[in-house]
């Protein structure tokens, strides 16, 4: 993987990375990025802690942009706080917190 493409990047689904490679200004603001999230699984399996993902996503300044383009790539995990699993239509912006 080249210098500089996050780790999230690493687990994204097939023909979408190359898309990905090019990444919005955006996500250099996105929380998950951080050093100290990178246990987190933001595409998870059987197992793994979605509620975890999503605490994170809640404090996270780019939520909505992150949504959106989580939507826009069709892409799988959570984004934006919301889980998109493939083949289910995603709500128009994340719920807000609570």
């Amino acid at each position: 993987m080249p210098a500089g493409v996050p780790w999230l990047l690493e687990r994204t689904p097939g023909g979408e990375l190359a898309a990905l490679l090019e990444r919005p200004a955006w996500m250099a603001d996105a929380l998950c990025q951080e050093p100290r999230y990178r246990r987190v699984s933001f595409i998870p399996t059987r197992g793994d802690d979605v509620p975890a993902a999503k605490r994170i996503c809640a404090r996270c300044l780019v939520r909505q942009e992150c949504y959106t383009f989580g939507v826009a790539t069709r892409s799988v995990g959570i984004w934006g706080g919301e889980s998109l699993p493939l083949g289910r239509p995603a709500r128009r912006t994340p719920k807000t917190p609570t």
